[in-house]
């Protein structure tokens, strides 16, 4: 369906920024088409100029998240430039919680965001990587930033402490006796724990590399 943008007064940019604020404030579970019309003092037949429904926003909002991620890193080396751009986009994404809640849905996607994908698998394949390996690669990047993502940095609670911290702090050794060994450097506070992503990737990237990168048995 084809959509008229010419509204007076608002255009898809001013809509997008709207449902952004309103998002970042409140939460994802906030965003509406009728919430996005209050915040610019509109009707909601005025934000449907610009937007068909709320996925439609979403698509825009990601966007323009992603618009921002560095995809050209000024580094000699292409592993180096893998690792600089997995940290800068994980960093970007960690200070927008909401992106993760939407990108796990799997069925909506910013397509300006091909650029840093394209970069990376770029990369990978002068790293020397058969294509299909690159994809695989960069799909287990991908993955492991995500599965950070939604471990390490989450959405505020809603109550403190909450369950998880409870639980960590009244675990019983006696029955899971290896934590007894770890427990002093297990952080169950509900504060931000120190990110330890670029150590992560920094970690893995060159055995995953290694490892695809050799000559598979005949």
């Amino acid at each position: 369906m084809a959509i008229d943008r010419s509204h007076k007064g608002l255009s898809r940019d001013a809509v997008v920024r709207a449902a952004l604020d309103l998002v970042e404030d409140q939460g994802i579970e906030s965003l509406t088409i009728r919430g996005v019309a209050s915040r610019l003092g509109s009707s909601p037949m005025s934000v449907y100029n610009h937007a068909v429904d709320r996925d439609d926003l979403l698509v825009g909002m990601l966007e323009a998240a992603t618009a921002d991620i560095p995809f050209h890193i000024d580094e000699p080396d292409a592993l180096a430039r893998l690792t600089a751009r997995y940290v800068a986009t994980h960093d970007h994404l960690a200070a927008r919680a909401w992106v993760l809640q939407v990108l796990i849905r799997g069925d909506l996607l910013a397509i300006n965001a091909f650029a840093v994908a394209d970069a990376c698998i770029g990369d990978l394949l002068e790293l020397g990587l058969p294509p299909a390996d690159a994809i695989y690669a960069h799909g287990i990047a991908w993955h492991l930033m995500l599965g950070e993502l939604l471990d390490r940095h989450p959405a505020p609670p809603k109550s403190t402490p909450t369950q998880r911290e409870l639980v960590l702090r009244s675990m019983d050794v006696t029955i899971y006796p290896h934590y007894a060994h770890v427990l002093g450097v297990l952080d169950p506070s509900d504060a931000p724990p120190p990110c330890q992503f670029e150590r992560t990737i920094a970690v893995t990237l060159p055995g995953v590399v290694e490892r695809l990168a050799k000559p598979r048995p005949e």
